[in-house]
């Protein structure tokens, strides 16, 4: 019989010994599972789709974190494999939070996984998708009216645009007192375009009460919406809702007529002015009929004259001539008149039916042909001028 003699080992020497027998023996133990298809960690059954499957209940995973310098940052982390996985701290990137690769490993772009403070989409976004209910839903209750639940601003293009084959691609709804679609142009452009691309569709649609005001409109009584030649709509009064007449001349001197000199004669009283077009004594231009629209238009006008004021020479012949006046983009023309040759006192009519444009002026100037200065007829019965619109074109 044969006896062995180990070896004297300290204590220390012992523990190490044994140690790396241990671990010789764990690392031949679970070889095969080291080089398994996936890796489980607290768990022996790890999810066959998953590579590394771990199981945890009150501890997450946590993703190394850095600072990225640039949304194409190759240096913090060099060649950064396509798909790597990151936290960004670095606040001046524009946001916090998960960023991946999707770029190359020499050309790296670093995107945004949702999960940052704000949640900003990497644009241009496009996503499809399919369900009866709405696809993108956005409620906004701050309870402020200058808040918006969705806001679209572009600089030279569309802001916000709805397409749809049979539906509806824009919808509004309002459960109260607000506006269910707003559009505001700033300056020229236009707040809200709506078009058909041919006459089978509807640019627009409206069921219920409409309000069409603001700046270049003049809403009121009676008023028709009425088209110029390019489509352009605006509040209208719709014909016999336009006519005025003015009656006396205003005394003081206004009703002196000195010869020789053509003289606008100054009505002192407004009878009526249905659509308030004609300027009364004490507006500028005075006694001035301001055109509303295009059409055609009546006038009536009675002067009445006496001349001279030089008592001898009162049954001397005089020519005296009533002028109906328009002024058209600075231009003076007379395009209706009447003359007279008369001793001591008589009166002129005209009553004629011209066409006008919007903004014209019209007005009454008499010319005496005399040696001496006459007067006007300031009485209501003696001197008016009266005008309607007939109809429009």
């Amino acid at each position: 019989m044969r006896t062995f003699h180990l070896p004297s080992f300290s204590n220390q020497k012992l523990k190490l010994t044994f140690g790396k027998l241990a671990l010789s023996a764990i690392l031949l133990s679970y070889g095969p599972g080291i080089f398994a298809q996936n890796v489980g960690i607290n768990t022996q059954q790890p999810d066959p789709s998953s590579a590394l499957d771990i199981v945890g209940t009150d501890k997450g995973l946590l993703i190394p974190r850095v600072s990225l310098q640039s949304l194409t940052d190759n240096v913090t982390i060099p060649n950064p494999a396509t798909a790597l996985l990151v936290y960004n701290t670095n606040t001046g990137l524009g946001k916090v939070g998960f960023y991946y690769n999707s770029g190359t490993s020499a050309s790296p772009v670093w995107s945004l996984v949702g999960g940052g403070e704000g949640g900003n989409l990497t644009l241009p976004f496009s996503q499809n998708g399919s369900s009866l209910s709405s696809l993108l839903h956005i409620n906004n209750t701050g309870g402020i009216s200058v808040g918006s639940a969705i806001t679209g601003e572009s600089e030279s293009s569309i802001g916000v645009k709805g397409v749809t084959n049979t539906g509806r691609a824009v919808v509004g709804t309002s459960n109260g007192s607000g506006v269910a679609v707003s559009g505001y142009a700033v300056s020229d452009g236009t707040g809200v375009i709506a078009s058909a691309a041919n006459t089978n569709g509807k640019a627009l649609e409206v069921s219920g009460p409409m309000k069409i005001a603001g700046p270049g409109q003049s809403p009121g009584n009676g008023k028709v919406l009425m088209s110029d030649g390019s489509g352009n709509a605006t509040w209208e009064n719709v014909s016999g809702n336009v006519a005025f007449r003015a009656s006396g001349v205003l005394g003081g001197g206004s009703e002196v007529i000195a010869p020789y000199n053509p003289t606008k004669v100054a009505f002192s009283s407004q009878d009526y002015d249905f659509g308030d077009n004609y300027n009364e004594i004490n507006l500028s231009p005075h006694s001035t009929f301001i055109v509303p629209s295009n059409g055609v238009y009546h006038f009536d006008v009675k002067i009445s004259f006496s001349n001279p004021i030089v008592e001898s020479k009162k049954f001397l012949s005089y020519d005296y001539f009533v002028q109906l006046v328009r002024i058209r983009s600075g231009s003076t023309i007379i395009v209706e008149e009447s003359a007279e040759t008369c001793f001591n006192v008589a009166s002129s009519k005209i009553s004629t039916d011209i066409p006008l444009q919007k903004g014209d002026q019209i007005f009454i100037q008499v010319l005496l042909k005399s040696t001496e200065s006459g007067l006007l007829g300031n009485l209501p019965n003696e001197s008016s001028f009266s005008g309607r619109l007939l109809f429009k074109n």
